[in-house]
């Protein structure tokens, strides 16, 4: 073998290596913590995951400091113009969760539901997206808010009062 040969091969190698490195890479799950609220003991976590992804979903992780007899339920908040809001249930929007579950003790609770279902109830009610924020309710009365949300032009979520992505 002479010096060309060798030189070709160790260059086709290394681009097929660093083409199995990048297709890992993008094919790993990644999920970022976008919002954490505390409020009264308990704590309100949104998370996204694979966010620039077909299969991107979104996850409400909700702690409270004590067990109570009350379901947690999952609604969100469409702000209007002068503090007025529209607050629409999941079920009424027509979103199914692919994972609830009660977590690791009976005080703690995760909802996690597809990214594409929040955008296809938005459409369909003709809602106008601007500004958003998710809602746990009990007994029919919010528990704890989120942050204030919008979507960027790529459907990522930014918290309005940063004003940056997450």
């Amino acid at each position: 073998m002479n010096q060309d040969t060798i030189l070709v091969i160790t260059f086709g190698l290394i681009l097929f290596i660093a083409y199995q490195i990048r297709r890992w890479y993008l094919l790993k799950q990644k999920s970022y913590q976008v919002s954490t609220q505390i409020a009264g003991g308990m704590v309100l976590t949104i998370s996204d995951h694979n966010p620039k992804q077909d299969n991107a979903s979104l996850s409400l992780h909700f702690k409270r400091p004590q067990e109570t007899e009350y379901k947690p339920e999952a609604a969100i908040e469409f702000l209007l113009k002068k503090g007025d809001f529209d607050r629409q249930s999941f079920e009424s929007l027509g979103i199914e969760p692919t994972f609830q579950v009660v977590a690791d003790s009976p005080d703690s609770w995760v909802l996690e539901f597809e990214k594409r279902d929040l955008l296809k109830a938005v459409r369909e009610k003709e809602i106008k997206l601007n500004r958003f924020r998710f809602v746990v309710m009990q007994n029919s009365s919010p528990a704890i808010k989120s942050h204030v949300f919008m979507f960027s032009e790529k459907f990522m979520l930014i918290i309005v009062e940063r004003g940056k992505h997450n």
